[in-house]
């Protein structure tokens, strides 16, 4: 017997007539004819009871799915413009781990009854079917709901976009970026207590303590004590971590007021008071020792990387032997690919040598690599301990990535090839292909490409084959509407995402020895979808290859220019410079 038959509005009354079957003859005495009416008159109830409670099940689900379309319609993004904006996304996540739950909840509820129901009647073994089509589907798509991990996730991204980018809290309020056009969406106390803490965890404290604040002086009853204490025990701290010591301590006795048995608040109260009892402002207890010059460096270095991320562009924090801030261009003949179709290369800097390689791949060489990746795409790893094989997940590197070897597509093969040729190192002993695809707030911090001789475990598992990454080929994939630019801090280079371009630099001296100055990032994308492509050439085979050192290839590069051409190259007016070669 089809289980469906069950669904439609007789199911009840078929139940009954098979759960007690109709015996014959009840015509001969007047005692079953009384029977038989009383059965109607209480079957009628009883089906009218049943429509009555479908009919209220029905009417709540829908108030549930017209909640669910009230927020999507609010959002005023539709389709996949809702994953290219933070806002949208933070909040298409949290509709599934809210509104969307309750759908499915309500739904799995009135699926185990029925189910259930039918098994009884039946003498079935008591389990969940899935009796109709919808059913099914619904479990399909709710075993791909997002979990807490993608709303904090997603909360991290939006606090690591309002530290880069400087985002106004208030333009965030009221479902802004930038300036640019209002969403239709409201944080409530729930959604900055989240960000407050994601913030918090990056040790954005500034940010921390806004949004805790707008917790704290929040007056929505949902909020109870218990998440009342815990968002004053993050601001009290991220207080004391700007220096308002008078405000930690008052905001801590209040935490006290609540909550007198809060250990972390009296271990924390006594701290305050003593830092502010001194005759000099000591440091945090996690800030005592002075940075050292590696310390320094680094927060010099990731300075600059937000500052170039802004559009701040004059920001280096190392010497470099740049082109007077002035564009150099050259169209490229010397390969014999490049005879009868040139490339167009754009000289960035000496010292790193950063070229840009304009228009390199084809639209359809780039939709086709983006096909092939999709469903290969898996979260993003950094090279770890050599007993890692696939290295290790962490917060300072945020997409998915998939390797595509050139055995896997002929113009894989094809498009690693050419770019061999063009740079002049073999391509025999690259890695594969890396696609790399961005969510909200994907980025990458400043990193080296290559591994550092310091650590030498690691440096013999990874170089024993094929040596080290001596130089990075980098694809844009897709235009980027806001942020994702590849930043050098050392540099002072700022590099837009162009689809189809690609930049190019060395990552070592021609003596082996790693080049400090090649460190780079990828900035947070603010707005948009970035899709790149790594090409990692690594030493072996490279010996007679890598025979100049950068300054001497720009040297030879730049005799190439003539003079008329190198005056006009200036600006970024580039359309118009290669028109004119």
């Amino acid at each position: 017997m089809d289980p469906s038959v069950f669904y439609n509005t007789s199911m009840f009354l078929i139940l009954i007539f098979l759960s007690n079957p109709i015996q014959s003859e009840i015509f001969t005495a007047t005692n079953d004819i009384e029977k038989l009416i009383d059965s109607e008159i209480n079957l009628y109830n009883e089906v009218d009871s049943y429509i009555k409670k479908q009919q209220d099940s029905l009417a709540q689900m829908r108030n549930l799915l017209d909640n669910v379309k009230s927020k999507m319609e609010k959002v005023g993004l539709k389709g996949y413009e809702q994953g290219k904006h933070p806002l949208a996304i933070y909040f298409l996540v949290k509709r599934f781990l809210t509104n969307w739950k309750a759908v499915g909840n309500r739904i799995q509820k009135e699926a185990t009854f029925k189910a259930n129901l039918i098994c009884i009647t039946l003498g079935l073994p008591y389990r969940l079917y899935f009796l109709d089509k919808f059913l099914e589907t619904f479990a399909h798509y709710n075993s791909t709901f997002p979990n807490l991990k993608d709303l904090e996730g997603s909360a991290n991204g939006l606090s690591r976009l309002q530290e880069v980018y400087q985002l106004n809290r208030n333009d965030l309020l009221d479902g802004k970026i930038n300036g640019g056009s209002h969403l239709g969406i409201k944080f409530n106390w729930f959604d900055c207590f989240t960000i407050g803490l994601a913030s918090y965890k990056g040790r954005y404290f500034q940010q921390s303590y806004e949004w805790m604040k707008i917790v704290y002086n929040s007056k929505d009853p949902t909020i109870s004590s218990n998440q009342r204490v815990r968002a004053l025990n993050y601001l009290a701290s991220s207080a004391y971590r700007i220096d308002k010591i008078q405000e930690a301590i008052n905001l801590t006795q209040t935490l006290l007021k609540l909550n007198p048995e809060h250990k972390t608040a009296k271990k924390y109260l006594n701290i305050y008071e003593k830092r502010l009892n001194t005759s000099t402002k000591e440091k945090s207890t996690e800030d005592l020792d002075d940075d050292n010059d590696d310390e320094k460096d680094f927060k010099q270095i990731f300075n600059s990387y937000k500052e170039l991320c802004r559009g701040n562009v004059n920001q280096k924090t190392g010497d470099d032997v740049k082109l007077n801030n002035q564009l150099n261009c050259y169209q490229d003949y010397r390969n014999p690919r490049l005879l009868f179709s040139p490339l167009n290369v754009e000289v960035l800097s000496l010292q790193p040598y950063i070229v840009i390689y304009h228009n390199l791949l084809t639209n359809s060489e780039v939709v086709l690599l983006k096909t092939l990746a999709s469903p290969l795409l898996k979260r993003a790893v950094v090279v770890g301990k050599p007993d890692k094989e696939y290295g290790e997940e962490t917060t300072y590197r945020i997409s998915k990535t998939a390797w595509l070897d050139k055995e896997d597509h002929p113009a894989v093969k094809r498009i690693t090839t050419l770019i061999g040729d063009i740079i002049g190192l073999t391509s025999e002993t690259a890695e594969p292909l890396q696609i790399a695809n961005y969510g909200i707030g994907g980025h990458y911090e400043p990193h080296l490409d290559f591994i550092e001789s310091e650590d030498k475990e690691a440096l013999s598992e990874y170089t024993s084959r094929i040596g080290n990454r001596i130089a990075t080929v980098l694809i844009y994939l897709s235009n980027v509407e806001a942020g994702g630019a590849t930043v050098f801090p050392k540099a002072g280079v700022r590099v837009e995402p162009r689809q189809g371009s690609a930049a190019f630099w060395y990552n070592m001296h021609r003596n082996g020895e790693g080049n400090k100055l090649s460190v780079h990032a990828a900035c947070p994308v603010l707005i948009g979808s970035k899709w790149a492509a790594n090409l990692w050439f690594r030493e072996v085979g490279q010996e007679l290859r890598h025979t100049l050192t950068e300054i001497n290839i720009a040297s030879a590069i730049l005799d190439l220019f003539n003079a008329e051409t190198h005056a006009t190259c200036i600006n970024n007016n580039l359309a118009k410079v290669f028109e004119e070669m």
